[in-house]
């Protein structure tokens, strides 16, 4: 096991600044992804959901990534890429078998 020493360190105004940005960017742009997954699949989505980013090599599809965007308390729906570019939207993720 790697032994990892703890660091932290403030960012310099200007990097601050940049990410501020980029992190409105992206809950911008990733709440926009949930709503094309949610209008897909017919979701409703109340205070208990949760939205994310989160790629995994699918374990049921080597051609595939699935990617969790919107998690409720009844599951999480996965954006699933293909190799060659097509995609499909699940809930639960992992359901298209």
């Amino acid at each position: 096991m790697t032994d990892l020493a703890t660091k932290q360190r403030m960012l310099a105004p200007s990097d601050q600044e940049r990410m501020q940005r980029l992190s409105e960017e992206i809950r911008g742009r990733l709440h926009e992804m949930a709503l094309i997954m949610g209008r897909t699949l017919e979701m409703d989505f109340d205070g208990g959901t949760t939205l994310k980013f989160a790629p995994t090599r699918s374990t049921r599809n080597a051609a595939a990534t699935d990617i969790e965007i919107v998690c409720s308390p009844d599951g999480c729906g996965c954006w699933v890429v293909f190799d060659d570019g097509t995609g499909l939207c699940e809930i639960p993720c992992g359901s298209a078998g």
